[in-house]
C-alpha cells in the first residue's frame, strides 16, 4: 500500500527467495492454504511447509517490466513485474510431506486420551 496525501494505492508484493548476490523466484511455488500476520512476520502455510517472511524487509524494485524476470541483473531489480518484493527468511517442513504431495491433515488426539475416545 502506498499513500500520498488522501490517495491510497494497493498493489501486490512478490514473494521471493534470497540467494547470493540477489534473489530469485521461489523454488517451490504453491497455493497458500493460510496466511497469518504476527508482529514483523508473515507466515504462509501451504500443506507442505510453513514459509516465514520478514515484513521489515519489503524491497522496492527498480523495474516493473514483467519481461525483466525475477532477480538482479546489471544492477536493476525486478520481481515478476511487481513494484515490491518480500524475502523468505525461513521455512519449516511438514513431517512426511513433499512439495506437490502435501501431508493430509489427520485427526489430532489430545494427550492422555485414546484415538477411540469420543
Amino acid at each position: 500500500m502506498e499513500a500520498t496525501g488522501s490517495q491510497v494505492n494497493y498493489g501486490h508484493v512478490a514473494l521471493v527467495e534470497p540467494v547470493a548476490g540477489g534473489f530469485k523466484e521461489l523454488t517451490h511455488r504453491t497455493h497458500a492454504d493460510g496466511v497469518a500476520w504476527y508482529g514483523d512476520w508473515m507466515l504462509v502455510a501451504n500443506g507442505t511447509e510453513l514459509q516465514v517472511y520478514d515484513l521489515r524487509h519489503v524491497w522496492l524494485m527498480s523495474s516493473t517490466d514483467p519481461k525483466a524476470g525475477t532477480g538482479v541483473v546489471a544492477g536493476r531489480s525486478s520481481a515478476f513485474g511487481h513494484k515490491w518484493a518480500l524475502p523468505l527468511v525461513a521455512r519449516y517442513s511438514t513431517t512426511g510431506a513433499t512439495i506437490g504431495n502435501p501431508r493430509a491433515c489427520g485427526m489430532a488426539t489430545p494427550a492422555g486420551r485414546s484415538a477411540s475416545a469420543p
